[in-house]
């Protein structure tokens, strides 16, 4: 399995898809837990080889900001606890 690229095709993306789909439900419960168990959402890096899903790497979510990006005002006590 790999990547579809422009040249490829929308049949092969297609395929990819197919392939994929018994995995989604597995991937969801997984990131699901991981944001849970670590307590924010997860940037995961995985990857399905010979019938099974693997997780290669979770990072926490960098992108979420707490501040305002109209007034440039920023509140780091809306990202955890502070006094």
């Amino acid at each position: 399995m790999r990547s579809p690229s422009p040249s490829n095709g929308l049949r092969e993306y297609t395929q990819v898809q197919e392939e994929l789909k018994p995995f989604a439900k597995k991937l969801y419960a997984l990131a699901a837990r991981l944001e849970r168990e670590l307590k924010k959402p997860q940037d995961i890096e995985w990857a399905a080889a010979d019938g099974k899903l693997f997780i290669l790497q979770a990072r926490p979510v960098t992108t979420l900001r707490t501040g305002n990006l109209d007034t440039y005002e920023w509140n780091d006590s809306l990202d955890g606890d502070f006094l």
